[in-house]
């Protein structure tokens, strides 16, 4: 009796520590998803400018750390063959065209501010290829 009395109190007392781990790990998951977002994305924005002219690799670098040194510039991606700088700030701290000034005082490319379309903004993402542009 005393050994299989040993085995019961074994497994409730083993049972019992996955309930209790797993309530913890349930109340820490329930507060994640519950607390407060911190807002730290929601003033986020991507830009683009368009280079008309083609850029170097010298050029292109040169530009992309100037944009990143921008306060409030998060990332900035610079597409040489095509012709693009892509960034994301925050708009709290920065804007579209000081971002298109700070270039245009780095580089002598023409540089112009990308401006998407109705007719794109009616078909969603300015990104997408005509064919997947609607799902309509």
């Amino acid at each position: 009796m005393s050994n299989s009395t040993n085995i019961l109190k074994r497994v409730f007392f083993a049972a019992l520590a996955i309930v209790v781990l797993l309530g913890g790990v349930l109340a820490f998951h329930l507060y994640q998803v519950t607390s407060k977002p911190s807002g730290h994305l929601a003033n986020v924005q991507m830009g683009r400018l368009d280079v008309e002219l083609p850029m170097d690799a010298e050029g292109a670098t040169a530009i992309k750390s100037a944009v990143l040194q921008l306060d409030g510039v998060q990332h900035c991606f610079v597409n040489a063959e095509a012709g693009t700088i892509t960034y994301g700030y925050d708009r709290s701290k920065q804007t579209q065209d000081n971002v298109l000034a700070h270039v245009r005082a780095t580089t002598a490319l023409p540089v112009t501010q990308f401006v998407v379309s109705a007719e794109e903004m009616a078909n969603g993402c300015p990104m997408k290829a005509p064919a997947e542009a609607s799902f309509w």
